[in-house]
């Protein structure tokens, strides 16, 4: 008997099939980071330093009476700001005194109240009231009602005007009072341009 399988060639072996290698994405390139410009440097703003107005020292010397306690005293400038004041007082016929830097060139007020309407002087004690600048007293009493005001300016260290309104007042320099035209400050009335302390009359009458 003949196996006819005998006469029949081997299968060649097959190669399994390698898959091909697979290749990673191509990823773009990576661009390197804008610097940002460097910014300028700030130079600090100075500012200029602010000038206080000069000043000169003012003495308000208050002598109470035989009721300390009625007696108020202030002094205002043209807006009615306190510059400096008194009051409080407790021990009778006694010197109280405050001494204060009042800016020059300005108009002040000042006044001093007697709450029960007889003034300091001269019924029940001899009350006084004063103000100097240095060795000079340029207002001062004692007798009124209820109340008294003085208006005054420090023109400069060495000259107060006192209860002047326009261009009459009554000059005190130094340490003697003086004859001397009185001279106004800013704001207020003038007839020639002498007459204001800036030495500027305006067309209208008023030291500028």
């Amino acid at each position: 008997t003949v196996d006819l399988c005998d006469g029949m060639p081997t299968p060649a072996p097959v190669a399994p099939v390698t898959p091909a290698p697979t290749l990673p994405p191509t990823l773009p390139p990576t661009m390197a980071p804008t610097p940002l410009p460097t910014p300028a440097p700030v130079t600090p703003t100075i500012l200029a330093p602010t000038l206080s107005d000069p000043c000169v020292n003012v003495q308000v010397s208050i002598v109470t009476d035989d009721y300390p306690d009625e007696t108020e005293w202030s002094i205002t400038d043209k807006e009615g700001t306190v510059i400096v004041s008194g009051n409080g007082y407790t021990t009778r016929d006694v010197e109280h005194i405050k001494d204060e830097c009042v800016p020059t060139g300005r108009i002040y007020t000042f006044t001093i109240l007697d709450t029960y309407g007889d003034g300091i002087c001269c019924d029940y004690g001899e009350g006084s009231y004063k103000l100097s600048l240095g060795e000079t007293a340029f207002i001062q009493g004692g007798v009124f009602g209820y109340s008294i005001q003085h208006k005054f300016a420090i023109a400069d260290d060495e000259t107060v005007l006192v209860d002047h309104d326009t261009c009459t007042g009554e000059a005190f320099s130094g340490a003697t009072q003086s004859d001397i035209r009185s001279k106004i400050i800013t704001g207020e009335k003038c007839k020639e341009s002498s007459h204001c302390v800036s030495g500027r009359c305006s067309g209208n009458g008023i030291c500028i």
